[in-house]
């Protein structure tokens, strides 16, 4: 006779409530945000060096995080976090409000506006999974 210890099935060790509360801990959801995406996509990471030239990059799977922080579809603030499964001190955050991107669009000759701005980082980030070969992120540091 086997023990119900022994019949149970490996898979159904956690209920739904354990992962709600294994989301409640993550430090991304502090101060109000939420994950409007989540998921790996390839990214090419590359060095510069001191000179500026950029070296030879490295196809890496990125887990890009964007996470959102108002009231429906109106957006205080936007972040964007990139980890690595594979590095673990490979962490960028970055934290963008109305203010700081329309510095950035007035810089760069954007012509999106910021409550799109979403809604396009993930179509091309979905389009670089789909389709590596005609889609890139480049990631560049020095």
């Amino acid at each position: 006779m086997q023990s119900s210890r022994q019949t149970e099935d490996p898979m159904n060790v956690l209920n739904p409530s354990d992962f709600a509360v294994i989301d409640e801990m993550d430090p991304s959801l502090v101060d109000g945000f939420r994950v409007c995406y989540d998921r790996e996509v390839p990214i090419e990471l590359r060095l510069q060096d001191s000179e500026g030239a950029d070296e030879m990059g490295t196809l890496e799977n990125i887990k890009v995080k964007i996470l959102v922080n108002g009231d429906g579809t109106r957006y205080s603030q936007i972040r964007f976090e990139l980890t690595s499964e594979t590095d673990l001190f490979f962490h960028y955050i970055a934290t963008i409000d109305e203010l700081k991107f329309k510095r950035m669009r007035d810089e760069q000759k954007l012509s999106i506006d910021y409550q799109n701005l979403i809604t396009l980082l993930i179509k091309l980030c979905n389009n670089c999974s789909k389709d590596p070969h005609a889609f890139l992120v480049l990631l560049s540091s020095s």
